[in-house]
């Protein structure tokens, strides 16, 4: 069912694309949009995004649907680190299973995506790859409610609640 909520995410919102500028450049639709009427987004790196139909149930995915065939429900925090998105779910599917909770980092570079069912693999994991100290998840909903206000996410500046 999360699943098909995502697909229509994905029509609703190549349905309702529409130019955006500020200060009369154009800029990039991805990292502008912040969704319609009825859902919110907010863009990571491109193509990657967290869409959500109802208030606190988030879902990244990809807007090029050759990179990430499924969606990922449940997210709850996010951070983007350069090239990394690093996500944490509840409830969320990991190898084609549903998994109480896990973590998932995103290289978006190579379009590679680890997940984690346990929270001791995923930090050796970072540290693999030259994370040494556990970056601060940041709660889903607060990120949308700093982009809305902010027309933008800086990732190194935000401050809001961390959750894990």
């Amino acid at each position: 069912m999360k699943q098909y909520i995502f697909l229509l995410i994905t029509i609703f919102s190549i349905a309702g694309c529409s130019s955006n500028s500020k200060n009369g450049k154009q800029s990039d639709e991805f990292y502008t949009d912040k969704g319609g009427m009825d859902w919110g987004r907010v863009p990571l790196i491109k193509p990657y995004e967290i869409v959500s139909l109802r208030e606190e149930e988030w879902g990244a995915r990809s807007v090029d649907t050759t990179d990430m065939p499924l969606s990922m429900p449940g997210v709850r925090a996010v951070n983007v680190i350069d090239s990394l998105i690093l996500i944490f779910g509840k409830k969320t599917i990991l190898n084609d299973q549903e998994v109480e909770a896990a973590w998932f980092v995103i290289n978006a570079k190579n379009h590679k995506v680890s997940g984690f069912k346990d929270h001791k693999d995923y930090l050796n994991y970072l540290n693999s790859i030259g994370i040494r100290k556990e970056p601060k998840l940041l709660d889903a909903g607060e990120v949308s409610q700093y982009f809305l206000k902010n027309d933008t996410v800086d990732w190194k500046g935000i401050s809001i609640s961390s959750k894990q």
